[in-house]
């Protein structure tokens, strides 16, 4: 087995100091008499394996963008964020 990164290892750094991001879903929620479909963002600190859920309208790159500012406005910034390169991901990233 390989070792593990640094920042899942360092505990003198304050929460959600290097973050993991992904996404999931689709929820079928009901609003009226339409259905819709809504996803979560699930951020975890790599250091103390904490979680943080947003909720996403979408799976496009607007909707993880807010999300990702609430995250931020809410926790601080992350000094890395290690995700999958999924295409909400890449277009958030441009």
């Amino acid at each position: 087995m390989a070792d593990l990164p640094s920042e899942r290892v360092t505990p003198d750094n304050p929460l959600f100091s290097y973050v993991g991001v992904d996404c999931f879903g689709p929820f079928v929620v009901k609003r009226r008499r339409s259905q819709l479909k809504r996803y979560g963002c699930l951020f975890t600190c790599l250091t103390m394996r904490t979680i943080h859920i947003e909720k996403l309208d979408s799976l496009e790159a607007d909707s993880f963008i807010n999300a990702f500012v609430r995250f931020c406005a809410w926790r601080g910034v992350p000094e890395k964020v290690r995700l999958d390169n999924d295409t909400n991901f890449v277009g958030g990233e441009k």
